[in-house]
């Protein structure tokens, strides 16, 4: 019985020595090249040497980038599919029971932001007009990110609707400046960051009520 298996090994061996040392495929869709660390890997990418249990004759030949696009196409979820796991994410990353309740919320919100947005615009171009056709003339379009101006709120919008302020003190002149789109990011991240610092020190529900608003600039 040993002989008889040692015979089939040396068989086995001598069919793998000789299989051509090839190794670098060419995409037949991309054109990338791909080298294999083994002639044995480069086969099965071929479709020559037997496919893996989740590859497909089709997707022979091609690279490991397009072998996994492949896979992906087709991969479709039902309604029910899609409504179960938005559920289930907005019920375990948010303070929200149902879909309807989130999404009646992040449309208050989006309201809110709006208007305070659109009321920003008028009272720039009321009160400080050059300001205004600064900002107007240059405004930021998604390509000029580091010249491109934008209307900062140095209490962002997002701050003035959790403590719940109004329209008309989240877009008071005195909360409103002209940026950079670069320079307004730089100081959305810093508030960011001092924010949770602050609260790391005297926690969150203090640092709310005491010092997340630290003036009335509406009744300046």
């Amino acid at each position: 019985m040993m002989e008889i298996k040692n015979s089939i090994g040396n068989m086995e061996n001598r069919f793998w020595d000789s299989i051509p040392d090839e190794r670098t495929l060419i995409c037949k869709q991309c054109g990338d090249e791909q080298t294999f660390s083994n002639k044995y890997s480069y086969r099965r990418a071929m479709g020559i040497a037997g496919l893996g249990k989740h590859d497909k004759k089709e997707n022979s030949g091609l690279c490991g980038k397009c072998r996994r696009s492949a896979k992906r196409k087709g991969w479709t979820l039902s309604p029910e599919q899609v409504k179960r796991m938005r559920e289930t994410a907005i019920k375990n990353q948010t303070s929200y029971d149902s879909v309807e309740e989130w999404e009646k919320s992040k449309k208050k919100k989006e309201d809110y932001y709006d208007a305070v947005d659109t009321m920003s615009r008028s009272n720039l171009r009321l009160y400080k007009p050059d300001e205004y056709k600064k900002w107007k003339s240059n405004t930021y379009n998604g390509t000029n990110y580091e010249t491109g101006l934008t209307i900062e709120h140095r209490t962002p919008k997002s701050v003035c609707y959790e403590m719940g302020l109004t329209v008309s003190q989240a877009a008071h002149i005195n909360n409103l400046e002209v940026i950079s789109m670069k320079d307004n990011n730089k100081s959305w991240k810093e508030w960011e960051q001092n924010r949770k610092l602050h609260e790391r020190m005297v926690g969150q529900n203090t640092y709310k009520k005491k010092y997340l608003i630290k003036e009335e600039w509406w009744n300046k």
